[in-house]
C-alpha cells in the first residue's frame, strides 16, 4: 500500500494538483480537502494530475465528481491529466473520463 502525496504547482492562474501513490478511501479526505482548498483560492483553472496515481477506487470517483461540481458552482475549469493503466480503466469504466476535458503534457489544453 502506498500513501498518497501531494503537490500543488501553481502557474499564472493555473494550479496543477499532483497526487502520487493510491487514491482510496482512507486518502479520499486529505484529497478533497486540498482541492477545495484550490478551488476556494480563485484560479482560472485547477488541473487534478493523476499520472503518478498506482491505484483508484469508487472514493477516487466521488472526488473528481464532487471537484467538478464544486468547481462548476464557482466558476473554475478544472481537468484531468492521466495516462494509460489503472487509473484510465477506473475513469472510462464509471464514465468520469468523459465528463471532464482531458489536459495531456504533450498536448495543450483547448482555450
Amino acid at each position: 500500500m502506498t500513501e498518497l502525496s501531494l503537490e500543488v504547482v501553481e502557474v499564472s492562474g493555473t494550479a496543477r494538483l499532483i497526487l502520487r501513490g493510491e487514491l482510496d478511501a482512507a486518502s479520499a479526505p486529505t484529497a478533497n480537502r486540498a482541492l477545495l482548498e484550490l478551488l476556494e483560492r480563485g484560479f482560472d483553472r485547477v488541473i487534478l494530475d493523476l499520472r503518478k496515481l498506482d491505484f483508484m477506487d469508487s472514493m477516487g470517483v466521488k472526488l473528481l465528481i464532487d471537484g467538478r461540481d464544486t468547481a462548476r458552482q464557482l466558476g473554475v475549469e478544472i481537468t484531468l491529466s492521466y495516462g494509460e493503466g489503472v487509473v484510465e480503466r477506473v475513469l472510462t469504466v464509471s464514465g468520469v473520463a468523459r465528463l471532464f476535458e482531458r489536459q495531456d503534457e504533450d498536448r495543450p489544453s483547448a482555450g
